[in-house]
């Protein structure tokens, strides 16, 4: 009985391991006399960074999985001392992930991730439910709520989001506090791009807009003009 009980756990889940690795993206940034700092190798270019990072989703993506919780924190940086190559970056954390169909959209019932670094859409359902809350309807959903889907395009948001915040040193392109954070995500207020080197990332801030508004063209070809760049 224990045997089968196993097997079909097994077969039910999906693990993935990977390699131990020094620290995560959001460690990179912490204070110089912070115990928990990332200590390893220096990392590649900001450009090889962000290539890595956009081939690595656009992997995931091509397995038909969405990640659903795209942020600093779980992108994990590898380094092999054994051998001569330079560090990695490596997305993890895919407990929230779920498969998509051919089209890349899924059926939601409800709003996963850290509300920081969420779409916009994915805020406005988060808020649609709170509202239904507290007006005593979370019981029931419409059929409209029921038929709502997901896309790929919420995972493009978090990575521009992302890529904003590499190469800001650590900042969210969005503001400062969470508050801030949602809020400005709700109206397409990205305050930190204000103080950004527009001479030396001026195309890449292009590309990051563009990802945070989920531009298709730039999440297709964004790793090919990383790579020539």
């Amino acid at each position: 009985m224990q045997k089968c009980c196993l097997f079909i756990l097994l077969y039910i889940y999906r693990y993935y391991a990977l390699e131990l690795c020094l620290a995560s993206l959001d460690q990179y940034f912490l204070g110089p006399n912070d115990e928990n700092r990332y200590k390893g190798p220096p990392l590649p270019s900001e450009f090889t960074v962000l290539l890595e990072l956009a081939q690595g989703l656009a992997h995931i993506h091509g397995k038909q999985l969405i990640h659903r919780d795209i942020k600093p924190n779980n992108i994990l940086i590898f380094h092999d001392p054994s051998t001569n190559e330079p560090v990695k970056m490596k997305w993890a954390d895919f407990g929230l992930s779920r498969p998509v169909n051919i089209q890349g959209s899924f059926t939601m019932s409800g709003t996963r991730g850290t509300f920081r670094w969420m779409a916009p859409e994915l805020l406005k359902l988060m808020d649609q439910e709170e509202e239904r809350a507290f007006q005593g309807n979370n019981g029931t959903r419409s059929n409209e709520n029921n038929a709502l889907r997901g896309n790929l395009k919420s995972d493009i948001f978090s990575e521009g989001c992302v890529f904003g915040y590499f190469i800001l040193g650590g900042k969210h392109p969005y503001g400062s506090t969470e508050v801030n954070i949602m809020m400005n995500i709700r109206r397409n207020n990205a305050v930190s791009f204000s103080k950004f080197s527009k001479q030396v990332y001026c195309f890449l801030v292009v590309i990051i807009k563009h990802l945070m508004y989920g531009c298709p063209f730039a999440f297709s070809k964004v790793y090919r003009l990383l790579a020539i760049s």
